[in-house]
């Protein structure tokens, strides 16, 4: 809790996966572009993020980055598919009264797609939020000499279970 409250770790990570609006928007507006990302964006939980951390500590050192990083990584696909689903879900009907109503692609944007996309955009948040929160504690768990984390690996790993129920109320509740 002390990293997470001090540093904002999940929240920078959640923070950095909203600022990519801009290629889901891209993906569902050109099908190649579509037809590319689709395959990696299926299969990138499958692969274990973890798997970077080592090439991460080398590129940006130990600390706060490489947890950051790893937050935002676990969370900016959850924020790209729900977008283009969002995206996708939206009536034909209203694009077609964008373009009656000579709306640019900047009000179309602005007006007709995000309104009607906003359910779902709020699901890809929600979730970004969620797997950044997760992405952080389980670095701490690897790398961290401080947080909720590495309390909770410490008292794992000392058999110490008070404190180990303490940490999931605290957390949970």
């Amino acid at each position: 809790m002390v990293t997470m409250a001090r540093h904002g770790s999940p929240q920078a990570g959640r923070k950095t996966s909203t600022s990519t609006g801009s290629p889901d928007l891209v993906a569902w507006r050109f099908p190649v572009v579509r037809r590319i990302l689709e395959p990696w964006l299926a299969v990138y939980y499958a692969i274990p993020v973890f798997a970077l951390f080592p090439m991460l500590v080398i590129m940006v050192g130990l600390g706060l980055a490489p947890i950051v990083i790893l937050g935002a990584l676990w969370a900016v696909v959850a924020v790209i598919t729900s977008t283009i689903d969002g995206l996708d879900s939206v009536p034909p009907l209203l694009l077609k009264l964008g373009a009656a109503l000579r709306l640019s692609r900047v009000q179309q944007v602005t007006r007709v797609l995000v309104p009607a996309a906003l359910r779902h955009i709020g699901i890809g948040l929600k979730l970004a939020l969620t797997f950044s929160v997760i992405g952080v504690l389980a670095s701490e768990f690897i790398l961290s000499t401080y947080g909720l984390g590495h309390f909770i690996a410490d008292a794992h790993q000392r058999f110490v279970i008070r404190a180990l129920t303490q940490a999931s109320r605290s957390w949970c509740c």
